[in-house]
């Protein structure tokens, strides 16, 4: 089975919303030979999402009431296809991790066309809008990688 990763800080909020996306995102599309995960690089392993992360993303139709933070590791990586990464410190820890990963290792706002920077602002500690507005770039973000994933795969 295809291993795609999503890495932030945390794991509490950019990389599950992207995880939880990305997976719906390959169901609308009839796919489900893809595993999508998430970690972060200074994650607690077993903390829950945070509580606006989960608010946020029910209205989008993702469910991460279930959602448990994990510890980004070396075979994390080195197992995925891809990983995908929502700020520029992430992108160069994911290497320093598993140096092998440039290949394979991308900023997540980078899929969004016509976007100034590349990173997905992290709305951890913000209020509601902060996580409407990450969720929004990671939407966006996810559609069209889930698109080139499909690609891909005919």
């Amino acid at each position: 089975m295809r291993k795609i990763l999503f890495v932030c800080t945390g794991n509490l909020a950019r990389s599950p919303l992207a995880e939880y996306a990305f997976q719906k995102a390959m169901v609308d599309r009839g796919v489900t030979a893809i595993l999508a995960h998430s970690a972060g690089t200074m994650a607690y392993d077993g903390s829950p999402a945070a509580s606006k992360a989960v608010q946020e993303g029910a209205r989008r139709g993702l469910d991460l009431s279930h959602h448990r933070a994990t510890f980004l590791t070396r075979p994390m990586v080195e197992e995925a296809e891809m990983v995908l990464v929502m700020e520029r410190h992430q992108y160069l820890h994911t290497l320093a991790l598993a140096p092998g990963s440039a290949e394979k290792t991308f900023m997540l706002g980078g899929f969004i066309p016509g976007r100034k920077h590349d990173e997905i602002d992290d709305p951890y500690g913000g209020d509601e809008e902060d996580f409407q507005r990450a969720l929004d770039d990671i939407i966006e973000a996810v559609e069209i990688l889930a698109d080139k994933v499909v690609e891909n795969l005919i």
